[in-house]
């Protein structure tokens, strides 16, 4: 707006653009200009209703009420953050709060030699806002004298200002009654701690408050301290009305209120945000409108299998380490605000906006989160799910992390492949120990593999667990089309809440079916649907119909074999694959998920319990500890052979009782009856 460039930059930054920026700053204050989110994280301005009162407006009104919003509205805290070339971030506040500036006459001339030379040379941007408001003139150095020092050719600094008259009477005014320190809200809340300042009233006062804060702000000896002046306040009185003796009476008689934002309604429904590491890596993450900021926090851990052992925090204005609005981890040293308190329906959260979630100080995990708004159709889930991803979770303590996936490592599981035996538990001793000494099932050498295959029956085998989504090429089947994944993900949810409300999701659930019969999953949520309202005969019919339509899938398999286990676990057995190596029974598959080995460990629990083999069923809750110790399918195949051994032993009691001599069985079996004392007769 200044200064013609020869070469210019294609993207410079907006902020090097001084003028420029500080109107957008000033239109946004005053609501005249609203950001819309944009794809791919950019953002579109459009101006908003409230500029049709500005411009009804005179031009002295618009004049006072772009400096209202520049003294009182505009947040120099964060301003100053965002400006290049400012040291220190009040050095307009310094000349504003300075004893002299009483006594500032037109054409005054202030250089670097001058009193104010420490504040001079910090505040290279504001001297262009000054300049904007007609408070003075500056002359710049030229690019040839700043290329003589500095290395950058596109930087100018202020040589000198030179106060006109105009400046020389509205600044004694900026100076005391309307004082930046008292009608500043940002300043107030920064540096006095008032959580909802009135602006122009008296200061508050408290026990950290500091008492010099240009000296506080810029490390001196207390030569320019602000003018803190103690006017009455007059409750109500309108900003511009200082001002009304430096224009003629007529030409400044009204303005526009001050945009409050309307109270934000809490919006129910489901909250869908995209967290991403990168475009190939990213997961997809549903949230309740009464959720807080630590539920997300708490989710994008689980998502991407972090140990959650570092502080956060969230900057919802994208800027990392940004004071504008941001919140952080209630535990640690962090300040509030905290996340925890951050109720996600009662944030201003515009549809596609962005903003910046950052995990541990230290290594500087970056997250960038859209939200991508609030879908009203699909259940609130009651915990934040992951209803979709993309790409493999990078390690949080690898050596770096790039966007190429990880191939899924091979879990080694250890199984007993021969046939359940009395001495299975001192087996499964034997084998632990053995571990133990070597540290891990990883860490055991052939010999020792072999030695526990001879003397224990125990077999090792290795199964490749994914716990990411597959593809249809690595399950074997297809998938449900991706516009309808929500939808399948919210049933879901409903089913495994054994919500009998789930009920309800039958006509919709055939109504897929039937549009889409090769799709495996649908046919299953039904067999679920039914199997919650505890409808044996319609679960056992849609689990064969779904084996009948998919053979060869391991899931159609085992959800078939489940119904027929107890009557004949034998033939179950057979169905499913007819041995515990699941790559030798499916040689085409390289991958499985970790819930198809879940389930599959699951069956063969339930398959040594119809066989009465409780130690066999443990060792498979053995097998599924290794694989997903807290997942609930695990804590619900111990409670089943938990109590198949408690009737084992009931049994095992009842059994020696019965065979004990008829007077030993006597003696254990019968208890004398207690009588009590007759009551002796007082004399």
């Amino acid at each position: 707006m200044h200064f013609h460039i020869d070469d210019p930059k294609e993207r410079t930054n907006e902020n090097s653009f001084r003028v420029i920026f500080l109107i957008k700053s000033l239109l946004l204050c005053a609501n005249m200009l609203a950001t819309e989110d944009q794809a791919k994280g950019k953002s579109l301005l459009k101006l908003t209703p409230r500029i049709v009162d500005f411009k009804a407006l005179s031009p002295a009104e618009q004049y006072f009420f772009l400096l209202e919003m520049f003294i009182v509205e505009l947040d120099w805290v964060s301003l100053s953050e965002e400006l290049s070339h400012c040291r220190y971030p009040m050095g307009l506040m310094g000349i504003l709060c300075s004893p002299d500036i009483e006594n500032v006459t037109a054409g005054q001339v202030v250089d670097k030699e001058s009193q104010q030379q420490k504040v001079f040379w910090s505040i290279d941007p504001f001297m262009h806002f000054g300049e904007f408001f007609g408070w003075w003139t500056t002359k710049f150095m030229s690019q040839d004298e700043y290329k003589k020092n500095q290395k950058s050719t596109h930087a100018y600094f202020a040589k000198s200002l030179t106060f006109t008259e105009f400046g020389a009477a509205i600044l004694p005014v900026l100076g005391s009654v309307r004082s930046c320190v008292r009608w500043n809200r940002s300043l107030r809340k920064q540096f006095y701690g008032e959580k909802s300042p009135v602006p122009g009233s008296p200061l508050s006062r408290r026990a950290n408050a500091p008492t010099n804060v240009f000296m506080v702000m810029f490390w001196d000896d207390g030569d320019m301290n602000p003018t803190i002046v103690t006017t009455p306040y007059k409750k109500g009185e309108p900003f511009y009305a200082a001002f009304t003796t430096l224009v003629e009476a007529t030409m400044l008689t009204k303005t526009i209120a001050s945009y409050i934002p309307p109270k934000q309604e809490i919006r129910k429904g489901t909250y869908i945000f995209k967290v991403s590491l990168s475009g190939q890596v990213w997961r997809r993450v549903a949230l309740a409108h009464t959720h807080t900021l630590e539920n997300l926090h708490d989710a994008i851990q689980k998502a991407f299998r972090f140990d959650d052992d570092h502080l956060y925090a969230f900057f919802m204005d994208g800027k990392a380490w940004s004071k504008k609005e941001s919140y952080s981890s209630p535990r640690g040293g962090d300040k509030p605000p905290f996340s925890h308190n951050a109720v996600i329906g009662n944030l201003t959260l515009r549809p596609k906006q962005k903003f910046l979630y950052i995990f541990d100080y230290g290594d500087d995990w970056r997250f960038d989160v859209v939200f991508e708004g609030v879908d009203t159709a699909i259940p609130i889930p009651q915990r934040a799910v992951v209803i979709e991803s993309k790409g493999k979770a990078p390690s949080q303590y690898g050596d770096g992390y790039d966007d190429v996936e990880e191939e899924n490592t091979p879990k080694h599981i250890l199984a007993p492949l021969t046939k359940a035996s009395p001495d299975m538990a001192k087996n499964l001793q034997k084998v632990q120990e053995i571990i133990a000494k070597r540290g891990s099932i990883e860490d055991l050498s052939e010999a020792d593999k072999k030695n526990i295959r001879k003397t224990t029956g125990w077999e090792f085998f290795s199964i490749t667990i994914s716990y990411d989504i597959l593809t249809d090429k690595e399950r074997g089947v297809k998938s449900p089309p991706p516009h309808l994944q929500k939808m399948l993900d919210s049933y879901n949810n409903t089913i495994f809440k054994k919500d009998q409300s789930a009920e309800r999701l039958i006509p919709h659930v055939e109504l897929l079916n039937k549009k889409y019969p090769d799709v495996f999953t649908y046919r299953l949520s039904l067999r679920n649907i039914y199997a919650v309202m505890n409808d044996h005969t319609m679960t056992e019919r849609i689990a064969k119909e779904i084996y009948e339509a998919f053979p060869d899938y391991l899931l159609a398999r085992i959800f078939h074999a489940n119904d027929i286990v107890r009557k004949d676990p034998e033939a179950a057995y057979k169905l499913v694959c007819g041995t515990q190596d699941l790559h030798k029974a499916f040689p085409k598959r390289k991958v499985f998920h970790f819930l198809e080995v879940l389930n599959f460990a699951s069956f063969m629990a339930d398959y040594h319990l119809a066989k009465h083999e409780i130690e066999a069923a443990w060792s498979c809750v053995h097998w599924m500890e290794q694989i997903e110790k807290t997942h609930p399918l695990v804590e619900e195949v111990t409670r089943r052979v938990e109590l198949a051994s408690m009737r084992d032993v009931a049994v095992m009691l009842q059994q020696k009782i019965a065979s004990l001599p008829k007077k030993k069985a006597a003696k254990v079996t019968s208890r004398k009856q207690w009588v009590a004392p007759t009551p002796k007769k007082r004399k």
